[in-house]
């Protein structure tokens, strides 16, 4: 699976439409194959009852599912707006000090946010971290922490620049803590249980006309498929450049370097 979030996501998607569409129609012709349609018939009233209520507490499951993955999808997305304005703030901030202190700070922000980019970025999508960015994170708390404060014109702008780094350090946590799956084991195998079981449920019908009953079967089995692949995507936010990408990243550093080159 995690070869398709490498892929296109159009690809992905044509391949889960035609994977679901080959098992629901090999399903299908197998069932039609060793039942007779009057024999289904015979189970409608029955099957048709326990179907509602089982697809019902399957809708329950599935909406669960997606709306606690696209929430924390959403939180992951949003983390990285607020890193990047920590980065910002923090480079500004830095006009305050004195102008060796501040090219080295501007300078450590940028080296940062570069890497982060242009490294790790594709990294995240296996779940890695940069050792590159770690010495770069490392070395933008250095300049800080080596300051001496008594030397400052103003210490009260050294103090909201820790607080300032602080937040930077929890939401570069979040963003690691997001980069790894969510879903726990468990909850993925009620939820494929389900879905192949409702699935196949849908086969057991009998029509007279076996064209409307095989688009029927087929569509509600795409349609599972596609769900499936969406949950699983949203576990991955960064899997994929057309998921999360490094945009805003690539916003800051052009913002940063047209700065710096002004001085």
């Amino acid at each position: 699976m995690s070869a398709l979030l490498q892929m296109p996501l159009y690809l992905s998607l044509l391949i889960v439409f035609f994977v679901g569409f080959g098992i629901a129609v090999l399903s299908m012709r197998l069932i039609k194959y060793k039942l007779a349609q009057e024999f289904l018939r015979e189970n409608h009233d029955v099957a048709g009852f326990i179907f509602n209520s089982f697809t019902m507490m399957y809708a329950v499951l599935i909406s669960f599912v997606v709306f606690i993955n696209w929430s924390e999808y959403d939180k992951a997305q949003q983390n990285i707006f607020l890193e990047t304005g920590e980065l910002s703030k923090i480079f500004t901030i830095a006009s305050g000090f004195p102008d060796s202190l501040k090219k080295e700070i501007q300078y450590a922000v940028l080296n940062y946010s570069d890497k982060v980019a242009n490294q790790e970025w594709d990294l995240m999508k296996y779940a890695k971290r940069s050792e590159e960015v770690n010495i770069a994170y490392d070395k933008l708390w250095s300049v800080f922490l080596k300051m001496d404060i008594n030397k400052l014109p103003n210490p009260m702008l050294y103090q909201e620049s820790l607080t300032r780094l602080n937040v930077f350090s929890e939401k570069r946590r979040l963003r690691y803590q997001f980069m790894y799956v969510t879903i726990p084991g468990i909850v993925w195998f009620v939820v494929l249980i389900s879905a192949a079981i409702s699935s196949v449920f849908t086969y057991f019908f009998g029509m007279k006309n076996k064209i409307p009953h095989y688009l029927m079967g087929i569509a509600y089995t795409v349609v599972n498929a596609m769900i499936l692949f969406l949950i699983y995507v949203l576990d991955h936010p960064f899997a994929n450049s057309i998921l999360i990408g490094n945009e805003t990243f690539l916003e800051i550093i052009k913002h940063f370097q047209k700065v710096m080159s002004a001085m």
